[in-house]
């Protein structure tokens, strides 16, 4: 072969290798451009429908698996979000809760100090029964505990509003005839109370931003007075609202306070007053004869029973030294102190008037006269004032305004009343008494007593009444003077039956014995 046709055939091969080269290249490039375009599609999430024939098959299973690994990843993507969104929720709560519980432990830890004080308050303000130092430390724990300057007290007494405590500089502009009471005549309402703490609570003259916190003072409905407060305004916080607690804390505790000193005061003058009273009434009963010297001529019984610890009953006697005996009885207005101050008063003075031995109706007079003026216009006392004398069997009486004597005549066999005209001891200046007698003959009764036998009533509030005590005395008459007094009594008794004794009973039963 000639050269020429090797020229040819190396040129043929070069441009069949030129053109291999060309259409890689040109392949190469329609490749990485489909490659392209498929990266592009996954990137974008779009599929692309271009994508040869050659490649799509497989293109279109690997996209179905791309999405497919896209949506789980999404998923737990959102699942991620979610838990990270539960987390940061989780934390802000907790750190709020964290802030809250702080808060919450620095409350309590006030409160416990506080109750800590409060009990410790407690314990020294009840162990004292004075009520002036009671309220000075309660009034000291008010500034140590709250921090507040300035407080008034004001405490109910007698019907009366008194301003009792001051602690701190106040200007009040309470006049001093500016007086507030309790009508007595009135239900005291918790309206009306609250109406008077208010206009005090308007008089106070204050600087500015101060308030005035009114506080009034009650233990079980019972008002006993109230507490005013001046504090300057601020932002109420944590420990605003505890110094409130405190504050109604310590008003309920000033209030027990002061109850119970006033209750303890009570109690002392009430325990006070029952020791005089026992003591009055033991000198009362000294002082009423328990029995008579007896005299062969008459025997007497005598019986005494107060309705209450005193009495204004009262009987004596006096024998003379000629064996003459006096016996007088006497009732007193009114029961109680009064009633018994008067008995021994006129109890006194006749003893002493019956030693000089005067007629029964000087001596009656002569009370009056000593007494009259010494007695205010609505106290008096009745008295019926006798003397027996042995040797001329005369019995003598003049009456005060008593109630008569019941006389059973034993010759007549009968009961009657010995009546006889004159007012009480005290009613009427210079009253004239007068006088009568009878002559006593053998197993003849006296009897003396006062209106608590009479008008001793029953469960029906019927009285005993005169005639039934004269049935009693004749039904009695054969008996003696201690058997006599035996079954009167167990007559009222009877009668009264559960009924209340009102008034005193007393009574004097003389039986002639010659």
């Amino acid at each position: 072969m000639n050269s020429t046709n090797w020229k040819v055939i190396f040129i043929l091969i070069v441009v069949i290798n030129i053109i291999t080269i060309i259409l890689y290249l040109k392949s190469k490039k329609e490749y990485y451009k489909n490659l392209n375009d498929i990266l592009i599609s996954f990137k974008n999430n779009i599929e692309n429908k271009n994508i040869p024939k050659i490649y799509f098959e497989q293109y279109e299973e690997v996209f179905q698996k791309i999405q497919e690994k896209k949506d789980k990843f999404l998923k737990i993507t959102d699942k991620l979000e979610e838990y990270k969104n539960e987390q940061k929720a989780m934390y802000t709560s907790l750190i709020s809760k964290t802030l809250q519980l702080e808060s919450t432990n620095k409350i309590l830890e006030k409160r416990v100090a506080n109750i800590s004080d409060l009990n410790s308050l407690t314990r020294g303000a009840l162990s004292i029964i004075e009520i002036e130092r009671s309220l000075d430390i309660i009034l000291d724990a008010y500034f140590i505990l709250t921090g507040i300057d300035k407080i008034i007290l004001f405490l109910w007494e007698d019907g009366v509003l008194n301003k009792k405590k001051v602690k701190g500089e106040f200007e009040l502009n309470l006049k001093e005839d500016e007086i507030f009471f309790i009508e007595k005549s009135t239900d005291f309402t918790r309206e009306k109370y609250d109406e008077i703490y208010s206009k005090i609570s308007q008089k106070f003259i204050l600087s500015k931003g101060e308030v005035v916190i009114e506080t009034p003072l009650v233990v079980k409905e019972k008002e006993l007075g109230v507490i005013y407060i001046i504090e300057t305004k601020k932002n109420r916080g944590e420990i605003g609202e505890l110094d409130e607690e405190i504050m109604l804390a310590l008003s309920l505790q000033i209030s027990i306070s002061i109850n119970n000193a006033q209750n303890y005061r009570e109690l002392l003058i009430k325990e006070r007053l029952s020791q005089e009273l026992e003591m009055a009434s033991h000198i009362q009963r000294e002082i009423i004869p328990k029995e008579f010297n007896s005299i062969p001529e008459l025997s007497v019984s005598s019986y005494f029973a107060p309705a209450k610890e005193m009495g204004g009953d009262y009987y004596d006697y006096y024998i003379y030294e000629d064996g003459k005996i006096a016996i007088t009885i006497g009732d007193a207005s009114g029961k109680g102190i009064p009633a018994a101050f008067l008995m021994a008063v006129t109890r006194s003075t006749l003893r002493t008037l019956t030693t000089l031995d005067y007629k029964v109706s000087e001596e009656l007079s002569l009370l009056n006269k000593i007494i009259y003026n010494d007695i205010s216009d609505s106290m008096f006392i009745t008295v019926m004032h006798t003397k027996f004398s042995p040797k001329t069997s005369m019995f003598k009486y003049s009456n005060a305004g008593h109630n008569p004597i019941l006389y059973y005549n034993s010759k007549k066999d009968t009961v009657s009343l010995l009546s006889l005209k004159g007012v009480a001891v005290g009613f009427v200046e210079g009253y004239p008494y007068i006088e009568d007698k009878i002559k006593l003959g053998k197993d003849d009764i006296l009897f003396l007593y006062t209106d608590g036998v009479t008008e001793l009533a029953n469960e029906k509030k019927e009285l005993y009444g005169v005639e039934k005590l004269k049935e009693k005395i004749y039904e009695n008459r054969h008996f003696e003077v201690e058997k006599i007094k035996e079954n009167i009594l167990i007559s009222l008794k009877e009668f009264r039956n559960k009924e209340e004794q009102s008034d005193d009973i007393t009574f004097v039963i003389l039986k002639k014995n010659t």
